[in-house]
């Protein structure tokens, strides 16, 4: 009896072990390292640019505006140009990698401050602010931005006041022509109905996000009057060693009390940059909603095989 206990044992033994490797082999076939930063030179991601970048901030009635403006050896020529609003108590150094990255490869960027501090919540008064600044910008910098190509985008707060002066009557003659908007905190309802209806609207949210909810983007996404739009679903890189959560700060490059992380990471090179620089390279090649990392093709590779980003689309 205790000879038969032993071999059932044995048996027990060798077949869970036999389960282990066989399910250990089949994680580690499903399991992918995170993607390096890609290296060719025409993909948005790469470090690879032909431009180095000038500043030249300014302040009107005591706003700033720090402006990002990719410098060219043969002199002054006009550039896409894309204005970022910041989240809630977030500057301008939680995203300046991401904006630098953008006059690198070719754009300008400009980085209004549109509220009055923690506590602003008149979004429509922050709006026109937001409009003013651009218009300022535009105004200032004419010899370097191309006005028939701007985008409009921000990150939550500044997301949701990007959306609003978007349709508001105090947008200037050289209105948006393109929104990339990440994690919008919120929308005007009367204002988004005013807005131009052959204006592109790209929203993003993050899988890992617990500060806007998704019912809320979703909720945009259908009160968006527009005929085109689009809504990424941003996926973590969960499948991979090490994961790395798509939380409300993925677009941050550097942490903040609030959360987000230094540095970038494949939610910059294979998200962010991508999808703005790609709205404002379509723009300059003649707004056909054709560019592939925004519009098409590439808009949902995270870079790795296993993974995509989750893309709605109402075209």
């Amino acid at each position: 009896m205790d000879k038969i206990k032993f071999q059932f044992t044995n048996l027990l033994f060798t077949f869970t072990s036999l389960v282990a490797i066989f399910l250990a082999s089949m994680t580690a076939a499903a399991i992918e390292g995170l993607p390096a930063q890609p290296t060719d030179p025409a993909h948005p991601g790469s470090a690879i640019a032909p431009y180095e970048v000038e500043r030249a901030d300014f302040v009107l009635d005591g706003r700033s505006v720090e402006v990002f403006l990719p410098k060219s050896a043969t002199g002054p020529q006009k550039y896409p140009l894309i204005v970022f609003g910041h989240g809630q108590a977030l500057g301008v150094e939680h995203y300046r990698r991401t904006l630098e990255h953008l006059a690198r490869k070719g754009v300008v960027a400009i980085h209004p401050q549109f509220d009055t501090g923690f506590f602003d919540r008149n979004w429509r008064r922050m709006a026109d602010d937001y409009n003013r600044l651009t218009a300022e910008a535009l105004s200032r910098y004419a010899n370097f931005i191309a006005a028939d190509q701007i985008v409009y985008s921000g990150h939550s707060k500044g997301a949701y006041v990007a959306l609003v002066a978007a349709g508001a009557p105090s947008r200037s003659a050289n209105p948006p022509k393109a929104l990339i908007l990440f994690e919008p905190a919120g929308y005007d309802a009367e204002y988004i109905q005013q807005m131009d209806v052959k204006t592109p609207v790209t929203l993003t949210w993050a899988d890992g996000d617990t500060i806007t909810p998704a019912t809320l983007i979703h909720e945009i996404y259908e009160k968006l009057p527009t005929q085109y739009k689009q809504l990424i679903q941003v996926s973590s890189y969960a499948a991979t060693e090490p994961e790395l959560v798509a939380d409300h700060f993925f677009m941050l490059t550097k942490s903040s009390v609030v959360g987000g992380r230094t540095g970038v990471s494949p939610f910059h090179y294979f998200g962010g940059w991508k999808w703005l620089l790609g709205s404002a390279w379509d723009l300059q090649s003649g707004g056909g909603l054709t560019n592939a990392y925004v519009y098409g093709a590439e808009t949902d590779s995270t870079g790795i095989s296993i993974l995509k980003h989750h893309v709605l689309k109402s075209w």
